[in-house]
């Protein structure tokens, strides 16, 4: 989170989403960062993390935030089961 000493005022709040498979021990995240405009409602020592997390959501919007969980599926599921390797078919020399 951002925010100016003067006044407290939160400016930008840096967030990630983390999709986790479990199963097969794979992870994928996305950063990111919003900036918000607008007066601060809340005393910064008084903010909670919902009350971020519901900034997050709410400047995202629905159809960004179906796009990230897309994303992360994709990227969960292309490390399930690649579509690109690398590697040589001969033996390492040591």
């Amino acid at each position: 989170m951002q925010r100016n000493t003067s006044d407290g005022y939160v400016f930008a709040v840096n967030f990630s989403v983390t999709a986790n498979d479990h199963i097969q021990g794979y992870s994928a995240t996305i950063h990111g960062i919003i900036r918000l405009n607008g007066e601060l409602s809340t005393e910064y020592p008084k903010l909670t993390e919902d009350q971020c997390i519901d900034w997050v959501k709410s400047t995202l919007g629905e159809d960004a935030i179906s796009e990230l969980y897309s994303k992360l599926q994709a990227e969960l599921a292309d490390q399930i089961t690649p579509s690109t390797i690398s590697g040589v078919p001969w033996p390492n020399a040591s």
